[in-house]
């Protein structure tokens, strides 16, 4: 949707663009059209110049999707529910919750070339079948979530219950993602 929107947008720009009275044709004015106000009556005129090329191959230098050709039949939205399920449970211990998040934020702001790898790798070991779980998500033909017949106030709130949860998903997989970019994975 936001890219349609900017599309339109763009579309619109250059349509102002084109349809904008040059200074070599004055505007033709009949009795019926109203007197323009001074303002408008000198628009500024932008020159777009639009040369063609060929699309460069590789298309793009990093691909943000898995290609077709390798995406597996299959759920995405069973699988993301598989790995928040998977996630070990945030100690309930306060001295030991307050730890781990302290060691996590630490680690979020450390610079990859100080990066605990080790430490990190061994905070993470328990978190390596939610991992993999999310890791087959991404390979995934489709994501589903069903949610068209459930849109109501009640069931808001349950879902914003349940996007904690994968909040706390995208914040170990991020530290993942950290470590594998200190060992130049």
């Amino acid at each position: 949707m936001p890219r349609l929107v900017l599309v339109l947008n763009v579309l619109g720009l250059l349509l102002a663009v084109v349809t904008t009275p040059s200074a070599a044709q004055p505007p033709v004015k009949t009795e019926a059209q109203p007197a323009e106000p001074a303002a408008t009556a000198n628009p500024q005129i932008i020159t777009l110049n639009v040369s063609l090329t060929t699309a460069p191959v590789p298309a793009l230098k990093y691909e943000l999707l898995v290609p077709r050709s390798t995406r597996i039949p299959g759920n995405a939205a069973v699988d993301y529910l598989r790995a928040v399920t998977l996630l070990p449970r945030w100690p309930r211990d306060m001295k030991e919750a307050q730890k781990q998040e302290d060691n996590l934020t630490r680690w979020m702001a450390a610079p990859l070339d100080a990066f605990p790898e080790v430490e990190v790798e061994e905070f993470l070991m328990p978190y390596r079948f939610g991992f993999a779980v999310l890791d087959l998500a991404s390979r995934r033909a489709r994501c589903d979530w069903q949610f068209e017949e459930l849109l109501n106030e009640d069931f808001l709130t349950a879902v914003m219950e349940e996007s904690q949860k994968y909040r706390e998903l995208v914040r170990y997989n991020s530290l993942r993602l950290r470590l594998h970019l200190a060992r130049n994975d």
